[in-house]
C-alpha cells in the first residue's frame, strides 16, 4: 500500500481477482480437462501462472500497480487449471481405493503452499522500501 501509493480497497483487490475470474474459469477449466486431457490443462495453467508471475515481477516500480493487476489477472486465469487437476489425476494414476487420499492430498498441497505464500513475503519485506527485494 505505501510502495505503489494506493488505498487499501486497491491491494485488497489483488486477491479478489481470484474469486472473480475463478468462476468462469472453472467452466473453461473443466472443459480443458475433459477435452484436450490432465497434461494440457496443467501445462496451459503453469504456463500462465509463469507469465502471470514474471509479469507481476515487471511492476517492481511505483508506478506500476496496474501491472501488477495484470500479472495477477494471468494468474487467476492459470489457477483453475491447477487447482481443479487433483480429482482428475486421482482418477487417471490411482486406483480406486486410494482415489479419495489423491485427491485429499492433491489439494492440502495447493492450500499450504497457499499458505506458505502469505507467510513468507511479510517476513522478508518488512518495510515499504523492501518490497523491490521480493
Amino acid at each position: 500500500q505505501d510502495f505503489y501509493g494506493v488505498n487499501t480497497y486497491s491491494v485488497n483487490f489483488l486477491s479478489l481477482i481470484f474469486f472473480i475470474v475463478y468462476s468462469p474459469m472453472l467452466w473453461v477449466t473443466s472443459w480443458l480437462l475433459d477435452r484436450r486431457g490432465l497434461r494440457f490443462a496443467l501445462v496451459v495453467g503453469t504456463a500462465l501462472t509463469v507469465v502471470g508471475s514474471w509479469i507481476r515481477v515487471l511492476g517492481w516500480w511505483p508506478a506500476a500497480f496496474p501491472v501488477v493487476y495484470f500479472g495477477q489477472f494471468m494468474n487467476a486465469i492459470g489457477q483453475p487449471c491447477i487447482y481443479n487437476a487433483p480429482p482428475k489425476m486421482a482418477v487417471h494414476w490411482f486406483p480406486e481405493s486410494q482415489r479419495t487420499i489423491a485427491t485429499a492430498v492433491g489439494y492440502a498441497a495447493a492450500g499450504i503452499g497457499n499458505g506458505v505464500g502469505f507467510v513468507l513475503p511479510p517476513g522478508v519485506a518488512t518495510q515499504a522500501s523492501e518490497v523491490p527485494l521480493m
